[in-house]
């Protein structure tokens, strides 16, 4: 019974220990967390530039689509006596 105790506790050592280290390892210090925040605040910087790249030139399709329809209102209208 003796051997059997000993060997379980030299387990359950072990477990402890590993257990400790596993919380330890995860926290993680504040420089990592500082430098993901770096890189998280870089990458929202690049989307938002791309996201501006891209709605650019529908903003002004769009403008150019707004006034062209406008002017076909206008043209109509001067047409029908409006």
């Amino acid at each position: 019974m003796d051997a059997l105790s000993s060997n379980l506790r030299k387990v359950l050592l072990l477990l402890a220990f590993v257990a400790v280290m596993t919380v330890s390892g995860c926290s993680g210090s504040g420089e990592e967390k500082a430098a993901e925040s770096g890189v998280d605040k870089m990458t929202t910087d690049a989307a938002k530039v791309v996201v501006d790249k891209i709605r650019s030139p529908l903003d002004a399709a769009r403008m150019t689509k707004d006034l062209g329809d406008k002017r076909l209102e206008e043209i109509d209208g001067a047409m029908h006596g409006e």
